[in-house]
Parts: C-alpha cells; structure tokens; sequence
C-alpha cells in the first residue's frame, strides 16, 4: 500500500507538504497541491481512518443530510459533494431528512452523526438557534439556508440571481404574462411584488421559493411590469402534480389560456407543465414558453429539451467541501506527517475540491445552438462576508455560479437578449 513517503518521493515534495496538501491545508500552492493528488490517484492511496482517528482525532468522515434522495437536484449534488470530499481526503455519509425537522434532528442525534469530523445540512429545517448549538459542538455547513447568520457558513444556489434571469429571459422571447409555477404560499407576497429590495429588508427572506419569487419580481418590474398574486401558483415542484394542475388549467382555460408562459421554479416542476400542456393540446414553445431552474440531466434527455437555470454542481461541491475543510483545519493544533491522510483512489478529478472562493462569475461555458449559446451570470460578487463577527474566519455566504442555459425547443427564437 502506497504511504505519503512514496508520494513524496514520487512527485518531488516533503513528506510534510503531501499531509498538509491532502488535508487541504492553505500553505501549499495549488499547483503543488494538484501534482500531488494527482500522484496519490496514481499510486491508487487509501485512507486509514483508524490510523487518522488515533493521531489527529479526525476520522476522515463527512455527513451531508439532504431532503430526498429521489430529487434529481439533490441527487446530482450529493454525487459531486461525494466527489469534492474524496479530493480532500474524505468519506462521505449520506443520509436524508424527507423533509421532515424530526428526522432531520434524529438523524443529527444518532451515532454515526455524533461520529462525523463535520456535517453539511441541506435546506435545513433546523431553527436559528438549533442550527447555532449545533455549529458550536463541529463544523457545520448549511446549504441553502436564506437567512444568512454571522454565526453560520451557508452555501446557496442562485435563487434570486437565477430566478431574475429566467424571467428576464422570457421576456425577451416576447412573453408578457408568466406564471412562477412553485411560488408557494408567502405570507406577504405583495409586498415582494411591489417592492423587493424593502421585502427583503423589513423581514429577511428565509426560503428558497421567497427568494425565486423576490427576484422574479424584481426582473418584471425592471421591465416595466408588474407582479400579479395570481401570476403565483402554489403547488408542490413535483411532476405529476404540477403536470395534472397545469392540465387542468388549460382545460378549464377553453384554449385561452391565461399565460404565455412559464417558470418553473424546479426543472421538475418545469417538465410536469410541459407534459400537462400537452395533455390539454397546447404546444410548447408556441402557445407557452417554458423555462426551469436547476439543470438536471432529465430535463437534456427530455422532449422537447428543457431551457434551464442550470447550476454549477461542480462548483457549487468545492465550495462546500471547500468551506468545511477551511472550519476543520482552523481545529487541528498541528501538522502531523502520520500515513492517514488520503486522496481520491478512483476519481476522475482535474485538482483539490477546496479551490472555489471569494467572488463567483460565470458557470460553465459551452454552445447550445441557440439564441447564440448560453447567457451567463455575472453578478458583481457571489460571496459576501458575514457581519458582526470579529475572528479573522468569519463565516461566508457564499453563491453557486450558474448558465442559463436556453433552448428553441421550450423558448422560441430570441427577440433580444438582456
């Protein structure tokens, strides 16, 4: 079995420099530090998680709490988190809550949680304070948490960003009048519609619906529209649900149907009213125009082929894993050159998982044949550092970069591109 001594010697380092590279420590260049995990895949190096526990009081395990394993989106993120953690060294546990605080909170109480070096909580359902308790007792990492707390690293996909581009989008492909399939009950959506940025400030927006809801507000009324209560469906984002309400809103319409066209705030979502449109005899784009939020491989295999909000996964796991791994280094009191630190043994990485950070620009690149390629995000700065905290680690928030990706199967021909 290959030691950190035979990495070593075999890409031209110290012992030291190998144990620090692969525990992702940040005195170690990024170029050396990819020489190096690509030397430990070679030398196919595995993890000794006793040998690991014994010398530095880390296991080498991660626990990342995700709601379902059947949603594509969480799915897809735990593969690529799988991936990030195993670039730094880490095994991964994968557990899901099913949407539900009480499993949520058995799974953090249970033994193997207790076991973990850190956790990573996917759309928690944990309270502020729940969540501020359990940061205290490890590292801890919340995705998609959308009321920041200095007290608490979280990593979110691009609800606002991403959801202002959808509409934005559609707009420029001539629709007038969408319809925000998904946008769930919030207690005061006119108050999101008429004026965003106050919504946002008199009462901090606290889930991933409000924010897709605020931000595709925000983009109609810089367009010169407004936001109408009834332009918000309330439906869980699931397909057959959102398939059997848009069918029977279009049967009901008579073939005057009241919306030229529709985002949906999952691409799940987005296929069930693409499916349903079709089921009442309306054609998708030329009736409806439809664009989704994700980027799920189902909506590049389905027909027609799904326009998307299509988040970075990729960079979205380095940030995770990359965050953690910053908390769980900041605990070690020394280096040590002990053979228990490991990299990936049969991944397919290019480099470290801990490379993502400070300001988020475009997500991926690349040519769909349409309206000229993909439109990219570029908001000015995706991590903004969180207040009132004094340490010079101060937790992050940070953003997942993203494409939207645009298609003239499910949008149309372009008029003009924002």
């Amino acid at each position: 079995m290959a030691t950190l001594l035979d990495i070593a010697r075999a890409a031209g380092v110290s012992k030291m420099t190998v144990s620090n590279a692969l525990r992702g420590k940040s005195n170690v260049s990024e170029a050396t530090r990819a020489r190096i995990i690509q030397t430990a895949q070679r030398l196919n190096y595995q993890t000794n998680l006793a040998a690991r526990a014994l010398s530095s009081g880390r296991n080498g395990i991660l626990e990342f709490i995700i709601q379902d394993l059947d949603s594509p989106f969480y799915s897809k993120l735990a593969k690529e988190v799988s991936r990030a953690a195993e670039a730094n060294g880490m095994q991964m546990l994968i557990r899901q809550s099913l949407y539900s605080a009480e499993s949520e909170k058995s799974a953090l109480s249970s033994t193997n949680s207790l076991f973990c070096d850190g956790l990573i909580l996917a759309t928690p359902q944990l309270s502020g304070a729940e969540a501020r308790t359990l940061a205290q007792s490890r590292p801890l990492i919340l995705i998609d948490d959308c009321s920041p707390d200095p007290q608490l690293a979280t990593v979110n996909t691009p609800n606002y960003e991403g959801a202002y581009q959808a509409i934005a989008h559609l707009l420029s492909v001539g629709v007038r009048r969408p319809l925000l399939l998904g946008g769930t009950f919030i207690d005061d959506i006119d108050a999101i519609a008429a004026d965003s940025d106050s919504a946002s400030a008199a009462r901090p927006l606290r889930t991933v619906c409000e924010l897709r809801v605020a931000g595709a507000a925000q983009a109609l009324r810089d367009h010169g529209f407004e936001l109408e209560p009834a332009q918000c469906l309330p439906v869980d984002w699931t397909y057959e649900l959102t398939r059997t309400v848009i069918r029977e809103m279009a049967e009901r319409a008579h073939g005057d149907f009241l919306f030229d066209g529709i985002f949906g705030m999952s691409d799940v979502a987005a296929l069930g009213a693409i499916r349903g449109l079709e089921d009442a005899g309306l054609q998708v784009p030329d009736d409806v125009k439809i664009i989704g939020f994700d980027g799920v491989t189902y909506g590049d295999i389905a027909t027609p082929s799904l326009s998307t909000i299509d988040i970075d996964m990729t960079a979205m796991a380095n940030m995770i894993v990359s965050r953690l791994m910053e908390q769980l280094n900041r605990t070690d009191t020394a280096d040590s050159g002990a053979d228990y630190d490991s990299a990936p043994r049969n991944g397919d990485h290019s480099g470290d998982g801990g490379n993502i950070g400070g300001t988020v620009g475009v997500g991926g690149s690349g040519n769909n044949g349409v309206h000229g390629g993909n439109v990219h995000n570029n908001a000015a700065s995706a991590t903004r550092t969180a207040a009132a905290n004094s340490t010079d680690s101060a937790p992050t928030v940070d953003v997942a970069p993203f494409t939207l990706r645009a298609r003239e199967s499910t949008l149309g021909r372009a008029t003009r591109i924002h």
